[in-house]
């Protein structure tokens, strides 16, 4: 266990490193970033802002996060984007990845593009080389598609070519005069396929029914009660084990934290609340400077590493707890195994156990933190570091 853990851990901080370093080398977060029409990077581009523009050529991968985003020039690899709104009127190369409220392509991705969005705009002038796979509400698809079409929507008009196969689910799905479908036409549907005058059709049309819509969601619902217990189990264990672990090869500072929760758990709950305010703070000032951004995902790692290990602590403090108050004499592992028992059971408790979690939880980070504090300043004392 001590050993998958160190191999995690390093490939953790090996990947927040490197993508420190990635971020340091180009990276634009102003309000508004423009690859100009003339301009060429000649690597690969990473970029946010309120809006990110790129009417010149990147001669690379692009990673976009913006508010508004439009590529109106190339991008000669793939394209990584999520905002708001997402206008492709240029050329992407490669594949196109894009999460947005709203995704308008008119221009060319030559490879596939993956697509989750609220509105999905496919103009005529359109080209999508190899496959579309598409998530969004209700939409009509203008454009030309090379390969396989993948959608899950409430309606889908298809009025252009698709070079393989439909497979889709919807409520209506419709065929319009300019389509143009190499393969079959697969489709999940409560409606049968409207195939208008003038569409064509090479391959087979295959509807699967949607019956017995009460049982699918009984059963659905027997399904996801049994994947939240299996994943309460899940996590009591990895909890259990975890906590044994961090008890053998820190006992000491274990004890300290659990101590300090027992002696001032209100001024932890405080600091716990202080942190929830001051982790985002840091890590947004961190990278606002190319120098700290490789120390922003450091300290958002060990941020994460606090708040997902700090319940062991507070199973260590009940368990203590109940061991001065019923004058017993178990082994701390023991008494963590209790106290984790102990919490998992209130938690469970509807309304109540979603109070008693929150605020142990911020409980929990608040000694942690001035555990480390603490043993920090004993450390510059006895000038250790």
């Amino acid at each position: 266990m001590k050993k998958v853990l160190i191999v995690v851990a390093a490939f953790l901080l090996t990947l927040v490193v490197g993508t420190g370093v990635v971020f340091a080398q180009a990276i634009d977060s102003q309000k508004v970033v423009e690859v100009k029409k003339d301009e060429v990077v000649s690597h690969d581009y990473f970029a946010s802002g309120d809006e990110v523009k790129i009417s010149g050529k990147v001669d690379g991968d692009a990673f976009v996060f913006a508010q508004k985003i439009i590529i109106d020039g190339e991008v000669n690899g793939d394209l990584i984007a999520a905002g708001g709104e997402i206008l492709i009127p240029g050329k992407v190369d490669h594949d196109a990845r894009l999460a947005a409220s709203k995704i308008s392509l008119s221009g060319t991705v030559d490879g596939n593009v993956t697509a989750g969005t609220g509105e999905f705009t496919f103009d005529r002038n359109g080209r999508i080389g190899n496959n579309l796979i598409l998530g969004t509400k209700d939409v009509s698809l203008q454009g030309y598609i090379g390969k396989d079409l993948s959608a899950w929507a409430n309606k889908i008009t298809v009025n252009n070519n698709v070079g393989g196969t439909i497979k889709v689910a919807a409520t209506d799905l419709t065929l319009d005069p300019g389509a143009r479908v190499a393969g079959d036409v697969i489709y999940w549907a409560s409606n049968n396929l409207t195939v208008n005058l003038g569409s064509d059709i090479k391959g087979q049309i295959v509807k699967h029914e949607i019956k017995n819509t009460d049982k699918v969601n009984k059963n659905l619902e027997k399904t996801l009660a049994g994947t939240v217990f299996a994943l309460k189990v899940f996590g009591f264990v990895f909890y259990l084990l975890l906590g044994l672990l961090v008890i053998k090869l820190l006992p000491v500072f274990s004890y300290q934290v659990s101590d300090f929760i027992n002696k001032k758990a209100v001024k932890s709950f405080l600091i716990g609340i202080l942190m929830l305010f001051v982790v985002p703070l840091l890590f947004v000032i961190l990278l606002l400077t190319i120098v700290g951004i490789p120390f922003a995902f450091i300290f958002l790692l060990f941020s994460i590493l606090i708040f997902c290990t700090s319940k062991i602590f507070i199973a260590l403090a009940i368990g203590n707890f109940l061991e001065g108050k019923f004058k017993l004499n178990n082994s701390n592992y023991l008494k963590f195994a209790g106290g984790l028992i102990i919490i998992t059971l209130i938690s469970a408790i509807p309304i109540i156990g979603g109070v008693f979690s929150l605020i142990t939880f911020f409980v929990g980070i608040g000694a942690y933190v001035s555990t480390l504090f603490a043993l920090h300043k004993s450390l510059l004392a006895k000038k250790l570091i």
